[in-house]
């Protein structure tokens, strides 16, 4: 349990003070001035994922290292087909002879989870990557995403690995 002790002063980045006598006046004062911090500071509020994504896949070259569909795995359908994710939100499989083209996209607008958005059209079999993606793992050389869950039995396992 907490407990505030009021009047609770608020004192802001220019020197203003305001106090306030209840939970309501506080926070109706903190959402009347959330947007005016500045967050050159040491803290990571997570607003700059959508450049470190970006940054992340148009840097290098990818490859499937795994795509599932409720346990039953279908990564080979992939074997051989090198992806490039480029800043113009195009992404090229390549296998040498075929190129398939796509597009993706960063989807921000869920509070806890960046989402990857691909979009190969109808083509087989990349047609089933057309999905929002969320992230679940990401390292130096790997991005792990997926869709659903093993509960409902429907859980879609993508995992890109670098070159």
């Amino acid at each position: 349990m907490v407990n505030f002790n009021f009047p609770i002063t608020l004192v802001f980045s220019d020197g203003t003070e305001i106090s306030t006598n209840t939970l309501d006046a506080l926070e109706s004062t903190l959402e009347n001035v959330i947007d005016d911090c500045d967050e050159d500071d040491d803290y990571d509020f997570d607003d700059d994922d959508n450049t470190v994504l970006l940054d992340f896949l148009t840097n290098g070259n990818w490859i499937v290292d795994e795509y599932a569909l409720a346990d039953e795995d279908f990564t080979n359908n992939y074997e051989g087909y090198v992806f490039n994710f480029d800043t113009n939100m195009n992404v090229v499989a390549n296998n040498g002879t075929q190129l398939i083209s796509g597009i993706w996209s960063i989807d921000n607008t869920s509070m806890n989870n960046l989402l990857v958005v691909l979009d190969f059209g109808t083509t087989t079999p990349f047609d089933v990557l057309n999905e929002n993606w969320t992230i679940t793992e990401s390292e130096v050389d790997r991005l792990a995403l997926e869709i659903g869950s093993v509960v409902n039995g429907v859980l879609k396992i993508l995992v890109f690995e670098k070159l």
